[in-house]
Order: C-alpha cells, then structure tokens, then sequence
C-alpha cells in the first residue's frame, strides 16, 4: 500500500511539475518550460498570429516569455500580438502590456533596429512624442535604409515640432 501511494504520488508530481510548487524542480523558475516545449507553444503562437487570433498568439507567448523574460525577440513578437489584439479590441491593457513589452526588450537589446523602431510606433500612436522620436532615432542608426525612412523620418521631425509647441505654450 505504500509502495502504491508513493508512486501515486510520483505520478501527480510529474503532471503537475511547474504547477505544484512541492513538485517542482527547486533549481527551475516556476513559468519554465523545456526547449522543445516553448518551440511547441512558439509555433503554435504565430499559427495563431497568421490566423489573426492575437488573443491566442498573445496566450503562447506570454507563457514562453514567462519561462525566458530576458529574449527581447520573444518580447517583442509578444508585444506586437498585444498590438494587433488592441487594434482588434480597443482595450487599452492591451496597449499597456504592448508598451511594457517594447521598452523591456530595447532595454535588454538597445542595439536591434526593429525593436527600436516597433517602440517609436507605440510610442508615437500613444502621443509619446519624445520617447517616441528617441526610438525612431536610434532606430535609424543601426537601419539607415530601413524601409519605412521616410515615414520614420517624418515622425521624428513632427515629434521635434509638437515638442517645440507645447513647451512655448
């Protein structure tokens, strides 16, 4: 009978890893997922994406992102799904969670062009003029021929404007 009851619960603790904190492995964070499982939840996410359910690819990936807070590249696919589910929906905790995203994967890669550049988006669609023209700018450093320079360009110097604007106001 005791046998029996320790492999019961043996079995409960291998369904439940990561869920039961008696289960877990005291050496792993609670949200981690194995490789091949957060390529499983990743792949799945950008089926989700390309089907235009953002509330699917944003539940994906925000379970892989849990597991690696530290990949700007799974931030920033997170944070554009957050995008489109607020251009679906109008919920502005969308527009919240897209914003903390952006800023959380240029601060843990300042060097790539278009993280730099999804941030000045969000930035300026929110009227976050400066910080807005801060990202377009590095943005355009380190992608000088970006596709979108001329828009991007025009951005910057609209943000410049509007700044000069309020501050004499």
């Amino acid at each position: 009978m005791r046998a029996r009851a320790v492999s019961l619960s043996l079995s409960l603790c291998l369904i439940l890893a990561g869920v039961a904190p008696a289960c877990r492995d005291k050496n792993k964070p609670a949200g981690h997922l194995s490789a091949s499982k957060a390529k499983d939840y990743q792949k799945r996410a950008m089926a989700c994406f390309v089907r235009g359910d953002y509330a699917c690819a944003m539940e994906g990936l925000g379970k892989v992102v849990k597991s690696r807070p530290k990949d700007a590249e799974l931030l920033n696919r997170f944070a554009v799904a957050a995008r489109m589910r607020y251009y679906q929906t109008g919920d502005m905790d969308f527009r919240d969670q897209e914003l903390e995203s952006f800023r959380k994967a240029v601060g843990l890669a300042p060097s790539v062009a278009h993280i730099q550049i999804n941030l000045g988006t969000t930035a300026w669609e929110l009227g976050m003029r400066k910080e807005a023209a801060k990202a377009y700018r590095r943005g355009l450093e380190l992608s000088p021929k970006h596709p979108d320079v001329a828009l991007i360009r025009a951005r910057i110097k609209r943000s410049t404007v509007e700044v000069e604007d309020e501050e004499e106001q």
